[in-house]
């Protein structure tokens, strides 16, 4: 097996072993796949190289070298099968993001910087067993070796209770089944077994203890600092001093939510969030929180749900609400649908998309509910801030794919127009997922946007599990399907600021703005 210094993503799927060449001509990647001399030209939007630990020259030739020593030393079976030179044929790509990539680049790093203090060892410990527990936690890579009866197994559990006390994963592997069930190794788990249960109640003890918050603020920030789409604009050693300062007083949780609070808006991200036990911790409030009382009121009034409507001349009306993670997904989406399809079946002759109530929630069913209208294909993306890892937006018969699976689905019932007027509807409230609905509809013919400028959290969430809690962090920026990129809100096409009537559409100013678009002879836009 060869291993792959670059991977190369058509359409978002692997396609490396199919492609035998490849270069660049201008703004297209032109690839020429194996046992062929055709030539395939594919835009930016389409072709994706991604680099691997050993695209550089230097880590490819480490690389290489630790391979030629293993096939001449390493250690052969009876059939003579060299063992270790067979682990490393077996390699046929290194993350950029792995351990073992920094250690071929010589970069990698002495000192964890999410290292937690061991400070539990229920299986008791002499000296250098707690030295190589320590060491374990305080470096990226620890190797643990000493003859047998030095305590290596008891070292190994200690540092699993450890683990298991910060929340933090553990996968215990060994090519000997045999050594995972000997009677020493079997008394110890019966006994871990056991602990398990007495950590996860001293777990919970600790959320309650204030030194907890301050490992779990520890944690955040350096997951901040490593995945933020703002990392490059934030000088981190000053952000530093302001949000871990103090390093040994211990904190109370208002201060810890202080912090994290400024850690969110010092970097900018008003999407960030950290869960605590229920609790919602982020740089702003509720989008909800210092619109136009007017805008509010109506709400409050007419608390917005999932409508259609046919209204004169024959134009649908159609309000997509928020959802949350407490809602069925897949309902919520197939209702999208067949309320789109139901509508569709009226030969409408333009369709209003009514955002102004979306707070946001999860895009899958509202991209697939909508799907006709947005239309098959590319139609957006989400990119971190140098560009290098675009994840397209593509839809296809109900289906969204997304690094060419199939993340979410529906049933479709029906067909529509690519020159179907839309009008879409925007508000100081519409936020996150509604604004990338938005966004889904950029670029698309025959769209126009009335409203006013939307709330501003376009960016792209990633999670975290950070000791039992939820960290929501912006990774990614959106870009609508002419390449354009948004980190901040959406603008209308047609400023209206008042006039709001969710309970007499045929009264809403908005509405009647879009039905005077739909009826003038200049309606067609881009």
């Amino acid at each position: 097996m060869s291993l792959k210094r670059e991977l190369i993503y058509i359409d978002e799927i692997d396609k490396t072993d199919e492609i035998e060449k490849y270069s660049y001509r201008g703004d297209k990647c032109v690839v020429v796949f194996k046992n062929s001399n055709k030539e395939f030209s594919y835009g930016k939007n389409r072709a994706r190289i991604v680099r691997t630990a050993v695209s550089g020259d230097k880590a490819f030739n480490v690389f290489n070298y630790l391979k030629e020593i293993a096939n001449t030393v390493g250690l052969k079976t009876e059939e003579g099968n060299n063992i270790l030179a067979r682990s490393y044929d077996s390699i046929s790509e290194i993350p950029e993001d792995c351990i073992l990539a920094s250690f071929l680049n010589g970069s990698l790093s002495t000192q964890n910087s999410d290292a937690t203090n061991p400070n539990f060892f229920p299986f008791g410990f002499n000296l250098s067993q707690k030295e190589a527990v320590n060491k374990a936690f305080s470096n990226n890579l620890s190797v643990i070796e000493g003859p047998p009866g030095t305590g290596k197994t008891q070292t190994i559990l200690n540092i699993i209770a450890n683990a298991v006390i910060n929340g933090q994963s553990i996968a215990i592997v060994s090519k000997r089944r045999k050594l995972l069930l000997n009677t020493t190794m079997l008394r110890f788990i019966k006994t871990f077994i056991f602990t398990i249960f007495f950590i996860s109640s001293y777990a919970q003890v600790r959320d309650y203890n204030h030194d907890t918050h301050r490992a779990t603020l520890t944690k955040v920030f350096h997951r901040v600092k490593l995945y933020s789409v703002y990392r490059q604009q934030v000088d981190w050693n000053k952000l530093q001093d302001k949000v871990l300062k103090d390093s040994n007083s211990i904190l109370s949780y208002e201060n810890f939510k202080h912090r994290i609070q400024l850690l969110f808006s010092s970097i900018g991200d008003k999407h960030a969030a950290l869960f605590v036990n229920g609790n919602k911790i982020s740089a702003n409030v509720s989008p909800r929180t210092g619109i136009r009382s007017t805008l509010l009121n109506e709400l409050k009034r007419s608390n917005p749900q999932l409508r259609t409507q046919i209204l004169e001349s024959n134009y649908g009306y159609i309000l997509i609400p928020s959802n949350n993670t407490n809602d069925n997904l897949s309902i919520m989406a197939q209702a999208i649908q067949d309320s789109l399809c139901k509508l569709l079946t009226n030969k409408l002759k333009g369709i209003i998309i009514d955002l102004r109530a979306n707070e946001g929630g999860s895009i899958y069913p509202m991209f697939t509910g909508l799907s006709q209208l947005i239309g098959d294909g590319v139609f957006g993306a989400f990119n971190n801030i140098d560009g290098t890892n675009r994840v397209q937006w593509k839809l296809k018969n109900g289906k969204f794919y997304q690094r060419g699976k199939i993340v979410a689905s529906v049933k479709t019932n029906c067909s529509c127009s690519k020159k179907m007027k839309v009008a879409v509807l925007l508000s100081q409230v519409t936020a996150s997922a509604g604004e990338m609905v938005a966004i889904a509809l950029k670029g698309r013919e025959n769209t126009i946007f009335i409203g006013e400028k939307t709330y501003g959290l376009t960016t792209g969430n990633v999670t975290f599990k950070i000791d039992g809690h939820l960290l929501a962090l912006s990774a990614s920026f959106t870009e609508d399907r002419t390449g354009k990129v948004y980190n901040s809100s959406v603008l209308p096409d047609i400023e209206i600021i008042e006039g709001d009537n969710f309970s007499d559409i045929s009264k809403d100013k908005k509405v009647l703005e879009a039905i005077k678009w739909f009826n003038s002879s200049n309606s067609s836009l881009h």
